[in-house]
């Protein structure tokens, strides 16, 4: 992933940003209306980075095939096509839509290549070394149908690899919504920034190899700053390696981890071994006494206090909340009269940052009014079946579109929403959302979850006592835990791997 700069006060600073397609528009026109660069200009560029990237890779003898569309996305490849013919190269180009609808751009293109007299098709009807897709670019918000996706049959149909320009046809530019039927790139070069639909399910297994190329757009602050949507980076993470080397244990942070109903160790020590592994100083467990014995074998380093359903003591509670500097409730805590009644103490008595997770949040989605409890920094780490409880929205919607949902949850109830998925979304309370790229399949077994609160709450904890400088400690705990089911799975094979695996590689 790229650098981008941002002009902000006349000052240029650099960060990881996506546009979505409004966004894309705005920076488009205000490098033509403020800067006065020709939208000709721009096509020109960012045709030439598609060209510069073929020419590179193939020869005259290649057998090119540019599919265009009548918007801005073709006359990008009819512009292509032409520097092709310039290099000796005898590109063909499929027209596709009514001639009647070409943009001002595209009928310019067309007249300037027909010097070359380039060979028109129809059908995709022999097999080619490469297809270039310059279909559709961000604009499209309609289902694909007809000739159009037709088209894109054939494409995927044939033989030949496929670079997408912009994005690939028939992928939604924010939510990587498939619109009716899609282009199946094998690489996809994208200009300014990259788009949130290509890194998004299922719009990322349609973009392949995502190749970003700057073309003198440049992107004001105040484009982006009610919707800004970015991608983290390891080099974000560089304040969780600046440990105090004269710190102690409480330099550190102490965390209250408030985990585990009645056989459910496991998820108590997941999350609080995490958290130690995180680099936290103290961790302290409150668990079910019958815990206690599994625990404290698994775990030796961490403090314990205790309750049974005959025996839960609030005061108790309470003073551990003030021995922290940071909580994590949920994992494994169960859905039962006396899990609520933990939760009910922790919301009502807590003045400290948290992290919830798992049954405190099935719990939270049945009283909805202890969100106006909260008046500290929550991070929330919702897996979608939990976010559909806690909004009601279904499954189906959430997938379509996470950042909106997440987003909307965060703005709401001023919360951070980590909500899980194979691509991680973590909407933050001003409305900045991060996309999590690290990860695969092996973080889809049982206890990882409990594994990644303890990593936020560790992180959360260092972040508040050292000042780490970290953005949002959920998007830093998804890219950690990602990397950490990569090394795993490398390990002991993805169908293998174990959430207790993930620890090792924190």
């Amino acid at each position: 992933m790229n650098f981008y700069c941002i002009i902000y006060n006349n000052r240029r600073f650099c960060m990881k940003y996506l546009l979505t397609a409004a966004q894309s528009g705005i920076a488009d026109r205000y490098a033509m209306k403020e800067i006065h660069i020709p939208s000709l200009v721009l096509m020109e560029r960012a045709s030439l980075a598609v060209a510069e990237k073929i020419l590179s890779e193939y020869t005259e003898n290649s057998r090119i095939l540019i599919a265009a569309g009548t918007g801005n996305n073709g006359g990008d490849g009819v512009a292509i096509a032409r520097m092709l013919f310039e290099k000796g190269f005898s590109p063909e180009i499929l027209l596709a839509g009514d001639p009647a609808k070409y943009s001002p751009q595209m009928k310019q293109q067309l007249d300037i290549i027909s010097y070359y007299k380039p060979v028109f098709i129809e059908h995709i009807e022999k097999e080619y070394d490469l297809i270039v897709d310059a279909v559709f670019g961000f604009g499209l918000s309609r289902e694909v149908r007809g000739v159009f996706a037709e088209i894109i049959r054939e494409i995927n149909e044939s033989h030949a690899k496929v670079i997408s320009v912009d994005i690939p046809s028939g992928i939604h530019t924010d939510t990587g919504e498939v619109m009716g039927t899609a282009v199946r790139a094998d690489e996809t070069v994208t200009f300014t920034a990259g788009k949130p639909g290509l890194f998004l399910d299922p719009g990322r297994s349609y973009a392949g190899k995502v190749c970003i190329k700057e073309i003198g757009i440049p992107v004001k602050a105040e484009h982006l700053r009610d919707n800004m949507i970015c991608i983290l980076e390891e080099d974000d993470l560089f304040g969780l390696n600046n440990r105090d080397e004269a710190g102690n244990k409480s330099t550190f942070s102490k965390i209250l981890v408030i985990a585990g109903s009645e056989s459910m160790f496991g998820a108590a020590y997941l999350s609080a071994c995490a958290a130690l592994k995180t680099g936290a100083g103290m961790v302290k467990v409150f668990t079910h006494r019958i815990n206690r014995t599994p625990l404290a074998s698994l775990m030796p380093e961490a403090l314990m206090d205790l309750y049974t359903e005959e025996d839960f003591d609030q005061k108790k509670l309470i003073e551990d909340i003030q021995w922290a500097d940071v909580c994590l409730i949920g994992p494994g805590l169960g859905q039962n009269t006396i899990s609520e009644r933990i939760t009910e103490t922790f919301i009502l008595a807590n003045d400290k940052p948290f992290v919830m997770d798992a049954d405190a949040l099935n719990i939270m989605s049945v009283h909805p009014e202890w969100w106006q409890l909260i008046n500290k920094k929550c991070i929330i780490t919702p897996h979608i079946g939990e976010m559909s409880r806690l909004t009601g929205i279904s499954f189906r919607e959430l997938k379509r579109d996470p950042v909106k949902a997440a987003r909307t949850f965060a703005l709401k109830h001023h919360v951070s929403c980590v909500m899980k998925d194979a691509r991680t979304v973590t909407a933050e309370p001003d409305g900045t959302v991060w996309i999590n790229i690290r990860g695969n399949s092996t973080l889809a077994t049982a206890g990882s979850g409990d594994v990644l609160s303890g990593i936020i709450a560790g992180i959360l904890g260092q972040n508040i006592k050292c000042n780490l400088h970290i953005s949002s400690e959920g998007a830093a705990g998804a890219f950690i835990h990602g990397v950490c089911g990569e090394k795993a799975g490398e390990r002991f094979g993805r169908a293998a791997a174990m959430a207790g695996n993930l620890l090792a590689f924190i």
